[in-house]
C-alpha cells in the first residue's frame, strides 16, 4: 500500500472513532446520571432511616414532629420517566418511615390527627400553636 492509501485508512480510520464517541457519549452520560440519581435515592431513603430512628428514640413530641416533618419535605417531581421504579422505592419508604413516625407521635402525645402525615404536620407546625 502506498503512503497516499495509509493517509486515506487513517483518516478513515479518525472518522470512525469520531463517529463511536458521538454514538457512545450520550449513552454514557445517561448511564452517569442514572447511576448518580439512584445513588442519591438511596441516600435519601437511608436518610429516611436515621430520621425515624431518631425520632423513636426521642420522647419530645416536638421533635419527633420536627422529624416527621423533615421525611415530608423530600418531593418526588425530581425523577426522570425511566426512573419510575425507583421512585415507587422512594415512596414506599417515605411512606413507611412517616407511618412509623406517626405511630410514635400517637403514644407520645395521646392525640390522633388521622393518618394523612400533612395534616399531623400543620397541628405541629409553630404557627398552629
Amino acid at each position: 500500500m502506498s503512503i497516499t492509501g495509509y493517509r486515506r485508512l487513517t483518516v478513515a480510520l479518525a472518522a470512525l472513532v469520531l463517529c463511536l464517541a458521538a454514538l457512545l457519549l450520550p449513552l454514557l452520560r445517561r448511564q452517569m446520571v442514572q447511576t448518580a440519581d439512584i445513588r442519591d435515592t438511596c441516600a435519601v431513603i437511608n436518610g429516611f432511616e436515621m430520621t425515624k430512628a431518631s425520632a423513636m428514640r426521642s420522647s419530645n413530641a416536638d421533635y419527633v414532629g420536627t422529624c416527621l416533618s423533615s421525611v415530608l419535605m423530600y418531593r418526588t417531581n425530581a425523577f426522570s420517566s425511566d426512573l419510575k421504579g425507583l421512585q415507587h422505592v422512594y415512596l414506599r419508604e417515605r411512606s413507611r418511615a412517616a407511618k412509623d413516625i406517626l405511630a410514635h407521635l400517637r403514644t407520645l402525645g395521646g392525640t390522633d390527627y388521622g393518618d394523612d402525615p400533612e395534616v399531623w404536620f400543620q397541628h405541629l407546625s409553630p404557627e398552629h400553636h
